[in-house]
């Protein structure tokens, strides 16, 4: 058996124990499936990233203080616990904080988050990459871009939505992502 505690300090990040190999891609899953952690070895390895803080459902006046003592205008509220850009808000600021964080809530109940939790960071500007590494390599890239349409002159924005939509029918990934017509949008 193998064991692997893994502190910051004294704060115990997490207890990690396999019967074979230490370094299987269980324990990099158990990292990646867990923002603060993934942000924690990211730190550790001397990547820059933006800073966070974690706030419980009953914590929307703390989180709202802490926008307020940032210098930053702008910023991204998501749920801890749910993936996909489900529930994730950007350019959330003083006047669109309540909103967006009363609509992160309804989405982390709707998918039965069993305590809901919000990560707020400081906006960073730039390109959204994904990158995956396998043995210290890069075996991949990709662009990650929010949904958009570019327009013809002629049609209308839902029109152009539609068109969109069936263009992502022919591709296995993006057909099963279509850009939902909704009162938000």
């Amino acid at each position: 058996q193998y064991y692997l505690n893994l502190f910051d300090q004294e704060h115990s990040l997490m207890n990690y124990h396999k019967g074979f190999y230490p370094n299987n891609s269980e324990l990099g899953r158990l990292i990646s499936n867990d923002k603060i952690l993934t942000e924690k070895f990211l730190k550790f390895a001397d990547v820059k990233t933006p800073d966070t803080e974690v706030f419980t459902e009953d914590e929307s006046d703390k989180a709202y203080e802490f926008l307020e003592q940032k210098n930053s205008s702008s910023f991204v509220l998501k749920p801890k616990d749910l993936s996909h850009a489900r529930g994730v808000f950007i350019n959330v600021d003083k006047l669109n904080f309540e909103k967006s964080w009363s609509a992160s809530l309804k989405v982390q109940k709707e998918f039965k988050v069993a305590k809901p939790a919000f990560i707020i960071q400081e906006k960073v500007s730039g390109l959204e990459l994904r990158i995956t590494i396998v043995e210290g390599i890069v075996n991949s890239v990709i662009f990650r871009a929010p949904g958009h349409v570019i327009g013809d002159g002629k049609s209308t924005i839902e029109e152009l939505i539609h068109i969109k939509n069936k263009e992502r029918e022919l591709n296995p990934f993006h057909r099963k992502n279509s850009i939902q017509i909704n009162e938000e949008l």
